[in-house]
């Protein structure tokens, strides 16, 4: 059995690895601040792009690493006050798209909740940080 992994690299995505990802098309050129952002998963890698993000949190992107399929979105649930992942995709300016025939086994589903644990950790922390400097 593959072990799911439960810590995450987060790495910038160089510009000639190209932005794989159908939704962005049509978007401006990136800038240096706007560089992607990728994590690693064992079937499915977190594909993050800032210019997708809300003010205060991000939004990442679920992904089949062996055919590139878009699977899932993480984001910020208000009412949770935590990330969880939904096969919703809202997209500026376009119409939401619901994908209903997927089917995760344990280990992306281990590690996407893993991640979404890792992602409000990780907002929680900086929000603590930012109240404790004012």
């Amino acid at each position: 059995m593959i072990e799911p992994k439960t810590d995450f690299k987060i790495s910038q995505v160089l510009p000639q690895e190209g932005h794989i990802i159908a939704r962005s098309a049509g978007k401006p050129q990136m800038g240096i601040a706007d560089v992607p952002e990728k994590a690693e998963g064992t079937y499915i890698y977190f594909w993050h792009d800032p210019r997708d993000d809300k003010p205060k949190t991000q939004v990442w992107d679920v992904l089949s690493k062996e055919s590139h399929y878009w699977l899932a979105q993480i984001r910020w649930f208000p009412r949770w006050r935590k990330y969880a992942w939904s096969s919703t995709c809202e997209v500026k300016g376009q119409h939401s798209r619901i994908v209903s025939d997927i089917v995760f086994e344990e280990t992306c589903t281990y590690e996407i909740a893993n991640f979404c644990k890792w992602l409000t950790t990780k907002h929680k922390s900086c929000a603590e940080k930012t109240i404790g400097t004012q």
